[in-house]
């Protein structure tokens, strides 16, 4: 949904660009249907592009919404014990909501 509106809002902002095609529809009348329709097309695929990546969703780690950073905190702190469960341990922790 987050990724819809974000692009909503970006068209919004190309369609105020694009009425700078009033000037050259003044200027150029030939001109301002082929402008209008290359900026309109430009401005859907910029917007998409930028929607994508303003909305794309953190990297998880092992499907239970750790970051790839706690992870490999966790596995340093596990290796220096040399104790797996350790890593385990922590893992469960953060996995319940609590803090590692």
């Amino acid at each position: 949904m987050s990724l819809l509106i974000v692009y909503l809002v970006l068209m919004i902002i190309g369609d105020f660009v694009a009425y700078l095609n009033v000037e050259i529809e003044r200027t150029f009348p030939s001109a301002s249907c082929r402008h209008f329709s290359r900026c309109n097309f430009l401005f859907l695929w910029v917007a998409w592009i930028i929607a994508v990546r303003i909305t794309e969703p953190k990297k998880s780690c092992g499907g239970i919404g750790l970051s790839r950073d706690f992870a490999s905190k966790a596995l340093v702190r596990s290796e220096g014990s040399g104790d797996a469960t350790n890593l385990m341990r922590m893992l469960a922790v953060r996995a319940r909501g609590g803090r590692g």
